[in-house]
């Protein structure tokens, strides 16, 4: 196994425990933040949040953009160039950090105008300052973060997360338990994730000693290429951002503030979902990058098409479960009375299932410099998402609106960005659709069949939900391996286990 392979399988392990921790807390705490809130005030935090999060997308994509080009340098051998892109970077995002907290301004003035009690408006306009500061000053610290992702350092940066996770679910705990106080969930927030770019910071001249971030090595040219990258990566978060809070204003715009904590349940499974995948795959951007650098396209397609399959795999294995025991979940972690969110939650678990599967495209595409393409397809998914939301909203309520987020999904998702990759690539598109989707031909009989099972034997507690999610996962897992996954895909993983393990690869060919 390469440094490089042990760095990644470290890496997707730490992410995937950081991830199921960030899950286990958060299903234990939304309750008690709830319980403390209340719905009234959660539904806001909920907007609140989203809001504010609008501001973090005037890094302009440059996060990512500088992940890339750090990951470029380095497989290119111009390691010379590491210092020029990171103190551009740094340079760039204070510039957009000082126009954040001068943007905040006008809507901290405005929140009165929107809010019949001057109590409530003056506490969410605390809310939005101190959401609003730690947008602006996590931008400069996203160039570290690009810094030791490039470095395949993922495993760092998780051991980061897991520490801010436990600081931030003690404080949640101890202070917004006793004082059941909004601004003191935003104070929290701000302190935990400030500890943790401080900690990044930190790593990233642990780990490359020569960082030097100097204003004199802000270059016009470097800032150009950088720009001209990033632009798409910016219109993608922009219509990605918007797209995920839709569902949420236009809840609250049609139906009310006490609806949108149901539907951000839905969501908050959904996005779990997303992220659990996400936590173990996206870490192939930099690979990918480093074999497009060194022009090495035969390794960067198979190591494609192999993340391709092992990704589509693990998304409909999970999209499955959590849609055969979602609703005895939902009764059980939130109470019978959520119940209504399950529905919105399968059909949004669909489309992500769907866009998950395309998470190795997207970062293929990112990797080669041929990411527009998937930037207007995320505004058409924006445009299309808003619009038959709205529509469906009022006939359909909470199920309209997941309808209106996934049908452009489907379209986009499953047509039209794996024709552009596989152009890109030289891939055939129906050795593509063979390769990334055959784990799709078991998952019918087995969770038609689990779904049937729950049905005649209901679940109740959650250690009848990890036995019944054990038994499935087992089940449909052993025959992907067996019938419907690549010998070479197979090879790949089982030479990733202890030698003396390596036997079992015989029983899966």
């Amino acid at each position: 196994m390469t440094e490089n392979s042990k760095k990644l399988i470290l890496g997707s392990v730490m992410r995937s425990l950081t991830l199921v921790a960030n899950v286990v807390v958060g299903f234990f705490l939304m309750p008690f933040v709830i319980g403390a809130l209340g719905d009234h005030w959660y539904g806001f935090w909920a907007i609140a949040a989203s809001l504010v999060g609008f501001y973090g997308l005037l890094d302009f994509g440059l996060s990512l953009t500088t992940q890339r080009n750090v990951a470029h340098a380095l497989g290119s051998g111009r390691t010379q160039d590491v210092n020029g892109w990171m103190s551009t970077a740094v340079v760039v995002f204070s510039g957009a950090g000082l126009f954040i907290i001068v943007a905040l301004i006008p809507v901290i003035m405005w929140v009165p105008a929107f809010i019949d009690d001057p109590a409530s408006a003056r506490t969410l306009q605390y809310v939005f300052g101190i959401l609003g500061l730690n947008i602006a000053l996590s931008l400069p610290f996203g160039a570290f973060h690009g810094l030791l992702a490039a470095k395949l350092r993922f495993d760092l940066l998780s051991a980061l997360e897991l520490a801010k996770l436990a600081l931030r679910t003690a404080l949640i705990i101890y202070i917004v338990g006793s004082d059941s106080s909004i601004v003191s969930l935003a104070l929290i927030t701000f302190a935990s994730d400030l500890a943790v770019r401080l900690g990044q910071l930190l790593l990233a001249w642990y780990l490359h000693p020569t960082l030097r971030i100097q204003p004199r090595l802000f270059t016009k040219q470097k800032f150009a290429a950088s720009l001209n990258y990033s632009k798409f990566v910016f219109l993608t978060s922009v219509a990605e951002r918007v797209r995920m809070s839709a569902g949420t204003f236009i809840v609250g715009f049609a139906i009310s503030a006490s609806a949108v904590t149901h539907f951000a349940i839905a969501l908050r499974l959904m996005d779990y979902l997303g992220q659990m995948v996400a936590s173990i795959f996206s870490v192939v951007m930099p690979v990918f990058t480093k074999h497009h650098a060194s022009d090495n396209r035969i390794l960067l397609n198979s190591r494609f098409m192999m993340v391709s399959q092992l990704c589509a795999f693990f998304s409909i294995l999970l999209g499955g479960l959590l849609v055969v025991m979602g609703d005895e979940f939902i009764a059980i972690w939130m109470g019978p009375e959520y119940l209504d969110a399950y529905y919105p939650m399968v059909v949004l678990v669909a489309g992500i299932v769907l866009a998950n599967t395309q998470r190795p495209s997207v970062s293929l595409l990112n990797a080669i410099a041929k990411h527009h393409y998937y930037a207007w397809i995320s505004v058409f998914e924006l445009v299309a998402n808003v619009i038959l939301s709205l529509v469906l909203v009022f006939p359909l309520g909470l199920l309209g609106v997941a309808l209106g987020t996934t049908i452009p999904i489907i379209i986009t998702r499953l047509y039209l960005q794996p024709r552009f990759v596989c152009s890109q690539t030289g891939i055939r598109l129906t050795d593509y659709y063979r390769s990334t989707y055959s784990s799709a031909i078991p998952a019918v009989p087995v969770f038609i069949g689990a779904e049937l099972a729950t049905g005649y034997f209901p679940l109740s507690g959650y250690t009848h939900l990890a036995l019944a999610g054990a038994i499935i996962g087992i089940l449909y897992t052993a025959i992907t391996f067996k019938w419907f996954l690549a010998q070479e895909t197979k090879l790949y993983l089982f030479d990733l286990l202890p030698i003396r393990l390596r036997p079992l690869y015989t029983l899966f060919t």
